[in-house]
């Protein structure tokens, strides 16, 4: 087996991994908030901002998720340089710079947030180079 199929198959077990785990946080997200602002004695409107920044990027996610998987396993599959690919990191990174810009409003008012948000909208970025690359390398196949 070559060494990148068994990066991406690794890549494709984190992203499972991640998958449950945001299943988990998105269960579990008005507990953790609640006792973090209790125990931390943080003002009480902290876990309502929380909330209503993370629950509106976990579909984000999930559809970030998902197509991360099949970017994954079209790589596995030795199917690289494709139009299903570019569609995947697109849809890849709409979802980083949306929830970038989600949490970028939301750091107004609690900081934290603002590095969440520089971290998405980078991530974003790169996708976009990445694409854009993808999709010259397709267009001169192709053509």
């Amino acid at each position: 087996m070559k060494d990148y199929k068994k990066s991406a198959k690794i890549t494709l077990y984190i992203t499972y991994l991640l998958m449950f785990l945001l299943v988990v946080f998105a269960v579990v997200l008005p507990y953790g908030t609640t006792w973090y602002v209790d125990t931390m004695g943080r003002p009480e409107d902290l876990a309502r901002v929380v909330m209503l920044t993370c629950y509106p990027c976990v579909p984000l996610a999930a559809i970030a998720l998902i197509s991360l998987k099949r970017f994954v396993k079209n790589i596995i599959n030795d199917s690289i340089a494709t139009r299903e690919n570019m569609k995947n990191l697109k849809a890849l990174c709409y979802c980083c710079i949306i929830a970038g810009g989600i949490m970028l409003a939301a750091g107004h008012f609690y900081m934290p947030f603002f590095i969440s948000s520089g971290s998405a909208l980078f991530c974003g970025v790169v996708i976009k180079a990445v694409y854009d690359a993808l999709a010259n390398y397709v267009s001169k196949k192709e053509g």
